[in-house]
């Protein structure tokens, strides 16, 4: 299941997320988007480390589908 496969640790992105990161946005024709509640440091850096240029931090997990709900 891609969800498992997106498990990402800080300091190290699972083996493959890059891949997987980039064949869903070709998949999608959309660039993925990296929502987290971690601090804007953090999200940038766990962004970059699987390749996304877009890593948007602080939602609380109820504001999450608010903030995915803005994208489409």
């Amino acid at each position: 299941m891609i969800s498992e496969l997106l498990q990402v640790d800080q300091r190290s992105p699972a083996r493959g997320c890059a891949t997987i990161v980039t064949a869903l946005g070709e998949l999608t024709g959309a660039a993925p988007v990296l929502v987290t509640g971690e601090n804007t440091r953090a999200a940038g850096r766990l962004a970059a480390g699987v390749g996304m240029t877009d890593g948007r931090s602080g939602p609380l997990p109820q504001d999450k589908v608010t903030a995915v709900q803005g994208m489409e």
